[in-house]
């Protein structure tokens, strides 16, 4: 009978421990955003035992376009993986948080002797600890709350990578175009040269414009070399994107010219809360009040239940024992980490307000360097280049004809080198800057540019 009673209170034990069972972590991956949903994204295995996922990186050893390197980068980038192993490990603290603490088992022995253990006392003691004021339920929701923080830091990552790879993506065609640009200076600095060298031979220039000729083709040379310097330096940062030092690829595919106007700024900025820079402080703010909610319940103390029994070798008995401690809140009261709570939902707050401000001035700064770059591209590529293009045309022939001299077909041929590289810049100030807009509202421009029907390509 009195050992019945002894299951029965360590039966008591058990139904006091709230919630004895876990059915681990809720998924701390946020929701990814409309920008780059489509790709696949790195994600560890969840179990540490999971064999790793060593997919191959299969690099394109000639073309590769957008779509691959963006693919390339959002499955490899070191950075993006590690980020994706720390939401892991998030996972893990939650599920960690929703243990119950283990019951202890004492055992003690008295009365030792001369006789052995004749005389021996033993006790024996089961304890567990019960955690009072749902400290345990409050625990498990601020870690899991936690590791959505840390979700939202990974999406931002993810949208950095996409944002940054498109651009240097840009910066390799642009470049690309700059040494075919700057090789067809050499080209025409070349055809200069020997038709100044025949005149020359002929007598009918003097030596000093062959000087002049050999000076621009030489000038042309360096730009053609640095040109080619500059794009083996951003194939290398492309490249690097998906982890790659050295980029297999030869040539990146893709179409600068594909310009389209921006929607107003009064519709990018109604979307900038979805942007994780912001959002993620939701997730915080509500981590904070759960963390304020678990402080007011550490001031609750728990309770130690322990049951056993204590046995007499020298007189034959058993005594059963009960025992219930639990501190007395008369000093602390936790009023140190209470305080501190209230601290960090006020300071998450303002944050958040910070955040925002933030983030709408950089989409300010963006919105207007886009529309600049937009329009000086349009204005560069309808008026400037083709006036340039007439004038290098035209001073050539008159050079030919004996109207315009050597030094007025080299200011031409200049002035059409650098408003075709003005151009090129343009372009890739736009992309640049449409990337970075699409970033802060964390969706692409695409589907509401489509709606307004006002494409322009060349």
């Amino acid at each position: 009978m009195k050992c019945k009673r002894l299951m029965l209170v360590a039966g008591i034990m058990l139904i006091l421990l709230p919630g004895c069972s876990y059915h681990g972590p809720k998924a701390a991956w946020s929701e990814s955003h409309p920008l780059a949903d489509d790709l696949e994204v790195y994600q560890p295995p969840q179990k540490s035992s999971a064999p790793v996922d060593s997919r191959a990186l299969i690099e394109p050893s000639e073309t590769i376009d957008l779509n691959q390197v963006l693919a390339l980068a959002l499955m490899h980038n070191p950075e993006l993986a590690g980020y994706a192993y720390q939401v892991r490990s998030a996972e893990a603290r939650a599920m960690q948080a929703g243990m119950i603490p283990n019951p202890e088992f004492e055992i003690e022995m008295e009365e030792i002797g001369d006789n052995g253990l004749d005389d021996m006392v033993a006790s024996f003691l089961l304890s567990q600890q019960i955690e009072l004021g749902g400290k345990r339920k409050k625990r498990t929701q601020l870690a899991r709350l936690e590791a959505a923080a840390v979700g939202w830091e990974y999406e931002m990552i993810r949208l950095d990578v996409f944002t940054r790879t498109k651009k240097a993506f840009a910066e390799v065609i642009a470049t690309q175009e700059r040494v075919a640009l700057s090789l067809e200076m050499v080209d025409l600095s070349e055809q200069m040269l020997k038709v100044i060298s025949d005149r020359v031979a002929a007598g009918r220039d003097s030596p000093i414009e062959e000087a002049r000729a050999l000076t621009a083709l030489a000038s042309s040379k360096i730009e053609w070399k640095k040109a080619e310097s500059d794009l083996i330096t951003a194939k290398r940062y492309l490249a690097s994107q998906w982890g790659n030092s050295a980029p297999v690829f030869e040539n990146a595919q893709g179409d600068l010219s594909v310009l389209k106007p921006a929607p107003p700024f009064s519709e990018l900025s109604a979307r900038v809360s979805q942007n994780p820079d912001i959002a993620r402080w939701d997730a915080i703010i509500e981590q904070s009040q759960k963390a304020l909610a678990l402080e007011k319940a550490m001031r609750i103390p728990d309770l130690a239940l322990g049951a056993g029994l204590e046995y007499s070798n020298a007189e034959r008995e058993k005594t059963y024992r009960l025992g219930l401690a639990f501190p007395i809140p008369l000093f602390d009261r936790n009023q140190g980490g209470l305080r501190e709570a209230q601290s960090n939902l006020l300071s998450a707050e303002k944050a958040r307000e910070a955040a925002t401000v933030c983030i709408l001035a950089e989409l300010t700064e963006a919105f207007q360097l886009l529309a600049t770059s937009y329009d000086e591209a349009i204005i560069l590529l309808s008026d400037v280049l083709p006036t340039a293009e007439q004038a290098l045309k035209g001073s050539r022939d008159g050079f030919s004809m004996g109207k315009y001299s050597y030094l007025e077909v080299i200011d031409a041929q200049r002035t059409l080198f650098e408003v075709k590289s003005q151009y090129l810049e343009a372009l890739v100030t736009y992309h640049s800057a449409r990337a970075d807009v699409e970033r802060l509202i964390a969706e692409p421009l695409d589907e509401s540019e489509h709606n307004r029907g006002d494409d322009h390509e060349k």
